[in-house]
């Protein structure tokens, strides 16, 4: 159940299971465990989502690792072929040269960056998923962004935003909607910048308001608060002041009250001050 995974969430699991074998007690419907995995990503845990097969449950395991992307790895209790565990290995392997690639450009080593990526780009073609190739192109997104190539960057963001989009991945596609809004704000075009950061924001909102828990209302919108804030900053590049203080109320309402639990009050007018002051 939804709840269910709220709980462990909040609870601080790293790892969420769901058991696809037709011969197990505890065994998931495809599409209800395609539901809850992607409720896990959306919730933008660090858990990961894990499929669980045992013998039997093979044809389930393609149809899920094609058509469910947020799997992020998978617990083998059958007879797998060395075929299956070497494809289990090579994902296991892509998303650690992606972790790999994403430190390396916090440390500002754009280069090792790269030369992760490419090693990544070669188990994605061996792997054949969407999703991979998604994270991928965000993540390379980054890098073009981080070399001042924001034409490049916005092309890689849109190819992301495509798939992520065919993909339905929500929560995918809040970062790749701010990630072509900097790149449009690097090329000096407020304007779609702006739209993007309106289609982030009511990504954003809507996954909020579907959560149950308070602790992950907060946590989910609370390292979001850069959209607001770029979408200020352009608006009021613009002279439009009274959307740059919508968004601020926006981010305001939606951040600071779940985040202080309705502790504190902040005022409009004091709101007001500070995108002014901006």
């Amino acid at each position: 159940r939804e709840s269910d995974v709220e709980s462990a969430i909040a609870a601080g699991a790293d790892r969420v299971g769901f058991v696809v074998a037709p011969t197990s007690p505890r065994h998931v419907e495809f599409e209800a465990a395609r539901r809850l995995a992607r409720l896990v990503v959306g919730l933008g845990a660090e858990a990961w989502v894990v499929g669980a097969w045992g013998e039997g449950g093979v044809s389930n395991l393609d149809i899920l690792i094609r058509d469910c992307s947020d799997i992020a790895a998978v617990q083998l209790h059958g007879k797998e072929t060395p075929a299956r565990v070497r494809e289990n290995a090579r994902r296991h392997a892509a998303d650690g040269l992606l972790l790999a690639a994403r430190a390396r450009l916090a440390l500002g080593d754009l280069d090792g960056a790269d030369g992760a990526l490419k090693r990544v780009q070669q188990y994605a073609r061996l792997i054949g998923l969407a999703q991979m190739d998604v994270n991928l192109l965000s993540v390379q997104g980054e890098v073009a962004l981080a070399r001042n190539a924001p034409q490049r960057a916005l092309t890689l963001y849109q190819q992301a935003l495509t798939e992520a989009g065919r993909l339905d991945q929500q929560n995918v596609l809040i970062g790749l909607h701010q990630g072509a809004a900097r790149a449009h704000a690097a090329l000096r075009q407020p304007v779609p910048a702006l739209a993007a950061l309106r289609r982030s924001m009511e990504l954003v909102e809507a996954i909020r308001g579907e959560l149950q828990e308070s602790s992950l209302r907060s946590g989910f919108v609370e390292n979001k608060q850069g959209i607001y804030e770029l979408a200020v900053r352009l608006a009021l590049g613009v002279g439009q002041a009274e959307e740059a203080f919508g968004f601020a109320e926006r981010g305001r309402a939606r951040a600071f009250l779940d985040l202080l639990g309705g502790q504190t009050t902040l005022s409009k007018g004091r709101t007001r001050a500070l995108v002014a002051d901006g």
